[in-house]
């Protein structure tokens, strides 16, 4: 049987039609699968094995160059939004508002976030970015329509969490050895540790003295006596124990010499 020139056309005519048909079917099919696959493997719905485990870690922050109006921003909470929307960092207290008496009046504000990421290996990652003190990083708030960057001062740390209902004040000696170099000249009197809530804990009342990299510091600490004991973050308070003073500029570790108790 031999095909004519009209059969061939009618053949041709109808492969175009079916090729284009699955084009035109084939391409939003591909669209919805690169759509559906980008959606999963992003950082906020990514797997464990490639991003970490899904978690979140509050930390405490300092935002600087702040215009004067930007005060009453930080006085109330924030939100960032990342995809589909999820919220993935919340500011959410103001520890203390900084004014910047010069004529450019820099601001700074001290504030507490909660940030939603990955913890992989030890670290703490926010937005595929490695969380460390003294890092700077930026923050897009859904009310703003440009970024911020700020400091990470440090994490909250259980220990920050401790607010005891009976606080009972008493003097401490402590000594801090092996300061770094950097840090002593940091250490002053009037530096305080607060927690979690902002309540002071510890307040450095007099520096008595300073030899190399050790200083002797009197300190006002308040705790919560437990029948024969003081108690500081939950860990009695002993001479020849130790203490943890702990700021938003630094962090030491110090060996109490003498404790005296005080009136509430």
């Amino acid at each position: 049987m031999m095909t004519t020139e009209s059969d061939m056309n009618r053949f041709t005519r109808g492969d175009i039609f079916i090729l284009g048909l699955g084009i035109c079917l084939l391409i939003p099919t591909l669209v919805f699968l690169f759509q559906t696959y980008s959606f999963y493997t992003r950082f906020e719905l990514g797997s464990e094995e490639r991003f970490g485990i899904w978690t979140a870690q509050e930390y405490f922050l300092k935002f600087d160059h702040l215009s004067q109006d930007m005060e009453k921003f930080f006085e109330s909470p924030q939100v960032v939004l990342g995809y589909h929307p999820v919220d993935v960092a919340t500011l959410d207290h103001l520890y203390q508002w900084i004014p910047d008496v010069s004529p450019q009046k820099n601001n700074s504000a001290i504030v507490r976030m909660l940030l939603q990421g990955r913890q992989k290996n030890g670290f703490f990652y926010y937005q595929r970015q490695r969380i460390e003190p003294h890092q700077s990083v930026s923050f897009h708030f859904a009310t703003l329509d440009h970024p911020l960057s700020a400091v990470i001062l440090r994490p909250i740390h259980p220990r920050d969490l401790f607010d005891p209902s009976n606080r009972f004040p008493i003097q401490s000696q402590i000594l801090f050895s092996s300061v770094p170099e950097k840090i002593l000249p940091q250490i002053k009197m009037g530096d305080t540790m607060i927690n979690r809530n902002g309540k002071v804990i510890a307040k450095i009342l007099k520096i008595l003295t300073i030899e190399k990299t050790s200083v002797l510091a009197l300190l006002e600490v308040w705790g919560e006596p437990r029948q024969t004991h003081f108690f500081f973050h939950d860990t009695p308070l002993t001479e020849g124990g130790l203490l943890v003073f702990e700021t938003f500029q630094y962090s030491l570790e110090g060996m109490c010499k003498t404790i005296t108790p005080m009136q509430p």
